[in-house]
């Protein structure tokens, strides 16, 4: 724990304030939703910066829990100065906890990520990415990887039917480019032509058995068609090849939550949401809802016990 001697100019501000009809509660309200504004951008601006390039989910979201990181020291040191009682007119003694570990420093750490989640564009797009390189990512042929670069420019605006003619015309000139294949399952995917995006990720398998952005995609697109066990199928074979990524968990823990299978669910999604702490994911929190909702269908089962068992194996602590 730090402790800082604060003897601040807010206290006159507020004290001017205070001599007016304006109430100290709403300007300090209003002060606190600006500052959390100021450091939301601010962790966003950062991880707009962020490169995905020959990254997997886990080197992202280290990525992305330090930009959060960078801001939670000013958030609570904002807070708790907020909280000061600005009628005693002496200098203050005020604790921040630097502990990132600690409950308290938790709390604020998780207070940016939940608004993060909601807002910031960039978080959102880093969360989809999955972009591990392999000798067949790119192409070594120019006029191909100037039609995947036209159609990253497309794919940016989220015009995925313009994005998908510059792929298509990439793989066509070299029909081994896994990362054009890629993203053209991706803008089918987008557009809703489900069985085109299946074609194109299993055509970049067929590259590179272990590209891990089709691996992560394909069952997504299965689930999309309600087609639950080839889903689930492709969430396990995702397991196996990425024992590290969450999504493998997380998805197939969410699948057989939806094929009614809870005691089978429980596990894969108390792996999944204990990666996503060690990870810092934002996922987090997901993952900790539908273990909510398991209960919830375990409870109505009569199977408490049951439920508190899987979870105790997990080490995880419910109440």
């Amino acid at each position: 724990m730090k402790k800082i001697i604060l003897a601040t100019a807010l206290f006159c501000a507020l004290s001017v304030f205070g001599q007016s009809e304006i109430n100290e509660n709403e300007i300090k309200k209003n002060i606190a939703s600006q500052a959390l504004n100021i450091f939301t951008d601010q962790a966003c601006e950062c991880m707009d910066s962020i490169s995905v390039s020959n990254k997997n989910m886990a080197d992202v979201s280290q990525e992305i829990s330090r930009c959060i990181d960078s801001v939670v020291i000013g958030f609570q040191m904002t807070d708790k100065l907020l909280s000061i009682d600005t009628t005693k007119q002496e200098d203050i003694t005020m604790e921040i906890n630097a502990d990132p570990n600690s409950t308290e420093y938790r709390s604020y750490y998780h207070r940016i990520e939940n608004i993060l989640l909601a807002d910031c564009a960039a978080l959102q797009r880093l969360m989809g990415t999955s972009n591990r390189e392999s000798e067949f990512s790119y192409s070594s042929n120019s006029q191909a990887l100037n039609e995947y670069n036209e159609g990253m420019e497309f794919l940016e605006k989220q015009d995925y039917k313009a994005a998908v003619k510059h792929f298509e015309k990439a793989v066509k000139i070299d029909e081994k480019f896994a990362f054009a294949w890629d993203n053209i399952g991706m803008c089918y995917r987008r557009m809703d032509k489900y069985d085109k995006a299946i074609e194109s990720y299993n055509k970049s398998l067929s590259i590179d058995p272990k590209g891990e952005m089709p691996l992560v995609n394909l069952p997504v697109v299965y689930e999309l068609q309600k087609d639950y066990a080839k889903a689930l199928d492709a969430y396990l074979k995702l397991q196996k090849i990425y024992p590290l990524n969450t999504e493998g968990f997380y998805g197939a823990g969410r699948i057989l939550f939806l094929m009614e299978k809870y005691e089978e669910a429980l596990p894969q999604m108390c792996t999944a949401f204990l990666l996503y702490v060690k990870q810092k994911s934002p996922y987090r929190a997901d993952a900790e809802k539908i273990i909510g909702l398991i209960y919830q269908k375990m409870k109505e089962q009569g199977k408490e016990n049951e439920f508190r068992k899987i979870m105790n194996d997990s080490k995880i602590n419910f109440e």
